[in-house]
């Protein structure tokens, strides 16, 4: 009996061992699988990124290179208009440059009229001043010699009073008879 003790043990711990041995190449097989599958999977996983990513790049690429082709066209748009702006603004400054050459010829005209009129009308109210002088001296000398021949009435009358009072009075005058006819 005491090789029963040790026999049986050890038979059952090497049946163990084989079915335990089986067990573990089973899970190990089924653990490579899944480890193959997983492998796999996230290799599809990351090509489909990878895809993904080279789609939203290519993508990029084309948003950036149509962005940029509008931003090429809206400054080409900008410089035209700008380019027209300022060929609109040479021919309006050409314009009036223009007009203010024949306005400046016209206030040069009007400068060198306003000049001979300004003399004119410094002649003509000089020419008034003197007729005006000449005139109050024309009156002055009528009042002068108004005045002279008032003062010489004056002697006149006061030397005929005078002398008047130095005469007799004058008869007195005789009433008249009244005619019967």
């Amino acid at each position: 009996m005491k090789r029963i003790y040790i026999i049986l043990p050890v038979a059952l711990i090497a049946a163990f061992a084989t079915f335990y041995y089986q067990d573990r190449q089973r899970a190990d097989a089924h653990a490579r699988q899944q480890t193959a599958r997983r492998e796999a999977a996230a290799k599809a996983e990351q090509a489909k990124k990878d895809a993904d990513a080279a789609k939203a790049r290519a993508d990029a690429a084309k948003r950036s290179a149509e962005r940029e082709a509008a931003e090429r066209t809206k400054e080409a748009e900008k410089l035209a208009k700008w380019q027209k702006a300022q060929d609109e603004l040479a021919a309006e400054t050409a314009r009036l440059n223009a007009t203010v050459k024949t306005l400046q010829t016209e206030v040069d005209g009007l400068e060198k009229t306003l000049a001979t009129r300004k003399l004119a009308k410094s002649a003509a109210q000089e020419k008034l001043f003197a007729t005006q002088k000449a005139n109050e001296h024309q009156t002055l000398a009528r009042q002068s010699k108004e005045l002279e021949i008032q003062r010489v009435i004056d002697i006149i009358r006061r030397r005929v009073e005078a002398s008047e009072a130095l005469l007799p009075p004058p008869p007195a005058p005789v009433a008249a008879k009244p005619v019967a006819y």
